[in-house]
């Protein structure tokens, strides 16, 4: 059976989230040759700071399915406060993985979720030490591209860092460079099986 693998971004409007599912399936598609890719935002109040959320598919076949995802093997989070706003547990496959903002991610053992991995980096340092921040908000996609890598071996950091070098060009290609490099090393992993 062919793989896919369906990955729900969450965050709030202004921090990326709907670049960086863009990112990861160009990665997929371009550096790893997965035929089949589709990333898709979707928004409520098309606002800085309002919930927002996006869907990436990556696929070992061309992907057919254009519906946001609902149930993720891989749930991306920029923003833990969003959490609190829906059943995490039901955005998630069984045995699915976790990569969220955060330096510690204490809120989510306590959610009855059946995760097979959990990653966490404090993205927001990340983006605030490189001086990415944009009205208040700190730009945290390229570190959280770094860091889902732990929990999506099938794109590799390399891939990630050419999109992000072609889609940013000059300085700040470097800085999203650098940034996803310091989220792929600084993330923290912890495996449940």
């Amino acid at each position: 059976m062919d793989k896919l693998w369906e990955v729900r971004w969450l965050g709030r409007g202004g921090q990326g989230v709907v670049t960086a599912a863009r990112l990861l399936a160009e990665a997929a598609h371009e550096h790893e040759h997965f035929p089949g890719v589709m990333a898709a935002p979707s928004f409520g109040a098309e606002r800085r700071g309002a919930p927002v959320s996006a869907s990436t598919r990556i696929s070992e076949r061309p992907v057919l399915l254009r519906s946001q995802v609902y149930q993720a093997d891989l749930l991306v989070v920029f923003d833990h406060t969003v959490l609190s706003l829906m059943n995490v547990a039901e955005q998630l496959k069984k045995d699915a993985a976790v990569v969220i903002n955060a330096p510690v991610a204490s809120f989510l053992d306590e959610s009855g979720v059946d995760l097979k991995q959990f990653v966490s980096v404090d993205a927001s340092k990340i983006a605030m030490d490189a001086g990415m921040v944009s009205a208040a908000f700190p730009l945290v996609g390229a570190a959280m591209l770094g860091a889902l890598i732990h929990a999506l071996p099938s794109v590799k950091l390399s891939s990630i860092l050419q999109c992000l070098q072609a889609h940013f060009p000059g300085k700040r290609g470097e800085q999203n460079v650098a940034m996803a490099k310091r989220g792929y090393e600084e993330a923290t992993i912890k495996e449940f099986q």
